[in-house]
């Protein structure tokens, strides 16, 4: 009788071993799970506010600017680091943006966002000066966009 306690007991010791050690594994798998979701998200949007009337100049501001990004950053691009969006302020859901960022004029506009939430934002307002020379407006954009990228890391 001895024998068959001890057998029954060791059993249910073994028993209450491997589901501990079961507990154990899954609590480490969804704290991992956890910690990834955790994980900061961050991305660069690079704005071109424009409205329903567009000269020539500010088509071309838009056209050089997305041409920058998308020859400096495709890789950026590509992954979701970065974005091009141009915006129409002159719409209704779009006015918004004249206040959030200041706009008085067309404007590329870099804004840093973490888990959706923006940090900081600058308006690159030399595009209008640079936009009679290309390589420096290329170069203006890549660098402004290099220092936001860089702050997303």
């Amino acid at each position: 009788m001895r024998i068959r306690w001890t057998r029954f007991f060791l059993l249910l010791f073994i028993l209450f071993f491997v589901c501990d050690v079961s507990i154990a594994a899954q609590a480490v798998t969804t704290a991992k799970k956890a910690k990834a979701a955790q994980k900061t998200e961050t991305k660069v949007i690079a704005y071109y506010f424009h409205g329903n009337y567009r000269c020539s100049t500010c088509t071309k501001i838009e056209k050089y600017s997305r041409e920058a990004i998308e020859t400096y950053f495709a890789d950026d691009l590509r992954s979701g680091k970065i974005e091009f969006r141009s915006v129409n302020v002159d719409e209704p859901a779009n006015k918004h943006f004249i206040q959030d960022y200041q706009l008085h004029t067309r404007s590329l506009v870099l804004a840093l966002y973490r888990n959706n939430q923006q940090q900081k934002w600058k308006n690159l307002k030399d595009v209008w000066q640079l936009v009679r020379d290309q390589d420096r407006f290329y170069q203006y954009v890549k660098s402004e966009t290099t220092q936001f990228l860089e702050e997303a890391k």
